[in-house]
């Protein structure tokens, strides 16, 4: 049984990670910045999976006192950290960066990258103390260096995450602690529609490319957690959306999909995945 540690899982792909972790027999902390939030994603999972199994503690990334502590009552639950995963994130409206507050930019800058060298830092030292663990971090746009207009912020973060992740790979050769990056390609959640929250004629815009390249979190995050339970190698890249994967959806685009309907059974756009 693995003990398991993933920022930003009260909601969206950190959750469905979290629900995915658990019904492998797997024990997750669940972390975010709202106690609310963390409240409500322990007393779900907790009445599928048992309490025993579910602990949460609010941590925003950005607090490295937080982090720490974060680190240490998961060691107080169950006595060490297999995996910690560097999910939490956020991003900013589809706006040029001259056009974004300072505030927004950061937000988006402490939490995305400065957030994620914190928890590196936090996890890495925990883990060489312990004798073993794997850091996995989750890339995002801008890390393989692709650029779109009003994701200047956000994609600045994520690239930084590529350089910090390569870095943190070389710096623990030869050691007991492992690093590796998760990339879950276009997820559907509510990241996305705070994005537009402003634009929502740009949100009907990109809907057509979202369903056509995008994934639901019950598709992607039980993929993802397989995979990094199988792996036992530093230095992985584990990407869903290959470049096969998108050869694929090209061929077959004549058949509809709609990642944004919430029929009662999907609940990734709105709902317990938001």
């Amino acid at each position: 049984m693995k003990n398991i540690v993933i920022t930003g899982s009260s909601r969206g792909i950190g959750y469905g990670l979290a629900d995915a972790f658990l019904s492998r027999g797997c024990r997750v902390m669940i972390s975010g910045r709202s106690q609310q939030s963390i409240d409500r994603a322990v007393k779900s999972l907790s009445a599928q999976y048992g309490q025993e199994k579910v602990q949460g503690f609010r941590c925003d990334v950005s607090n490295s006192e937080q982090v720490q502590g974060l680190w240490d009552a998961t060691l107080k639950a169950w006595g060490c950290v297999d995996v910690w995963i560097n999910n939490a994130g956020i991003n900013h409206p589809m706006k040029a960066l001259w056009e974004l507050s300072a505030q927004t930019l950061q937000t988006v800058i402490s939490t995305n990258l400065l957030g994620l060298a914190y928890c590196s830092q936090v996890a890495i030292k925990g883990m060489l103390k312990q004798g073993h663990g794997h850091v996995y971090n989750m890339e995002g746009h801008g890390s393989s260096g692709q650029i779109l207009q009003g994701m200047t912020g956000y994609g600045t973060s994520k690239s930084g995450v590529r350089y910090l992740t390569k870095a943190l790979i070389q710096e623990t050769k030869g050691t007991t602690v492992k690093v590796s990056t998760l990339s879950p390609g276009m997820v559907v959640t509510k990241l996305v529609a705070d994005q537009f929250r402003e634009d929502p004629a740009g949100l009907e815009r990109v809907k057509t490319v979202f369903n056509l390249f995008g994934d639901n979190v019950e598709t992607v995050a039980p993929w993802l957690a397989d995979r990094v339970l199988q792996n036992n190698r530093s230095g992985a890249t584990i990407a869903w959306f290959t470049w096969s994967k998108m050869l694929w959806r090209l061929l077959t685009a004549f058949q509809p999909r709609d990642l944004f309907t919430l029929d009662g059974t999907s609940e990734t756009y709105i709902g317990k995945f938001s």
